[in-house]
């Protein structure tokens, strides 16, 4: 997945990403594309994923997307809150 660069196919990638369909690895190679395009504005999309406690495990590769695509603070702080709320909702 990481070889296509066409910013259209951005929203499939993204839709993989959020979809629970997919098998874990498809996903992870989803998000991970998506540091291709150079885009913060796709944590938007992303980051409520994290919100259930059974999409933590995207949670690394989702706050790496970040990192990659050196997203505001806003964004980790959105990632932190996202996993907070996950732990809350698991209690």
């Amino acid at each position: 997945l990481e070889d296509f660069k066409n910013p259209n196919i951005i929203p499939v990638f993204i839709d993989v990403a959020k979809t629970d369909g997919y098998p874990m690895n498809i996903r992870i190679q989803a998000i991970n594309a998506l540091a291709n395009f150079n885009d913060e504005t796709v944590l938007d999309d992303l980051i409520p994923i994290l919100e259930y406690p059974n999409n933590y495990e995207y949670y690394y590769e989702i706050k790496n997307l970040a990192n990659n695509v050196d997203a505001s603070e806003f964004y980790h702080q959105q990632i932190r809150q996202a996993g907070y709320t996950a732990m809350q909702k698991n209690k």
